[in-house]
């Protein structure tokens, strides 16, 4: 069975539902969440599906407690998550890397100034990966 697809309004919720009070996502984010989310494989949008979004992030803040990790894309092969740094209030918060698979201390991958930087990085891995399919 073919799992479901989220909607706009479903995206809308979900993602207001896991932002801390006071957090505000780029507005380039909440542009995309609106329409047709791009390609970014190898990595994914939590928001695709109904209910991802909000399991990682439950999972994120039960793992890693010391964090305000704010999720929005997951690489499936590497266990890796993105999200904003939740402590951010600027509305431009910077994107990390977290491995959710790590034992706390060690999470840390990296990350990028912004969401629009991110977004092109998640672009380039795109057509690399295509090249590769």
């Amino acid at each position: 069975m073919e799992s479901q697809t989220s909607t706009p309004s479903q995206r809308a919720v979900e993602t207001a539902a896991v932002a801390p009070p006071g957090f505000d996502y780029p507005p380039l984010l909440l542009t995309l969440l609106r329409g047709s989310l791009p390609a970014i494989q190898p990595w994914a949008w939590l928001v695709e599906r109904p209910g991802q979004l909000t399991s990682v992030a439950t999972r994120l803040a039960a793992s890693f407690p010391d964090r305000r990790l704010v999720p929005f894309a997951k690489n499936p092969a590497t266990d890796d998550a993105y999200g904003f740094d939740g402590f951010d209030l600027s509305g431009d918060p910077a994107v990390h890397v977290i491995r959710m698979s790590a034992p706390a201390g060690s999470e840390y991958r990296g990350q990028w100034a912004g969401f629009a930087e991110w977004l092109d990085e998640a672009d380039d891995v795109h057509g690399e990966w295509l090249l590769r399919s």
